[in-house]
């Protein structure tokens, strides 16, 4: 049997619309997942960040302590004092953003070694 131009146009045209079909069938079932494994990862990157500014206003809460220490300058203590006072509150909201028991003992942990004095 041999094929008319025609249909072989037409199974050409069949084979990559079924093609198609399978690449956006992969896609809707995959893309549910991607998007939640990106969210997830922008979660932990921004954490990992605000982690990182609260390490930052601690060494600089310890900074201005050293610095009150040597000069007993107050505004060196007062600024101390702010920066940790802005280290607790972003320990704070990590402690209440995260999703396991460990890392929210860790972070209260953390927490509680500020608070001591």
């Amino acid at each position: 049997m041999r094929w008319t131009v025609g249909q072989r146009i037409a199974v050409g045209y069949t084979v990559t619309l079924v093609l198609l079909a399978v690449v956006a069938g992969v896609g809707v079932f995959t893309l549910p997942r991607t998007t939640g494994t990106f969210s997830g990862a922008a979660r932990q990157q921004e954490q990992s960040f605000e982690a990182l500014r609260a390490d930052e206003r601690l060494t600089a809460a310890i900074a201005n302590f050293l610095r009150y220490l040597l000069t007993e300058d107050p505004r060196f203590r007062k600024t101390m004092e702010d920066r940790l006072s802005s280290a607790r509150q972003a320990m704070t909201a990590l402690r209440d953003a995260s999703t396991t028991p460990e890392s929210k003992r860790g972070w209260e942990e953390a927490l509680s070694l500020l608070t001591v004095q």
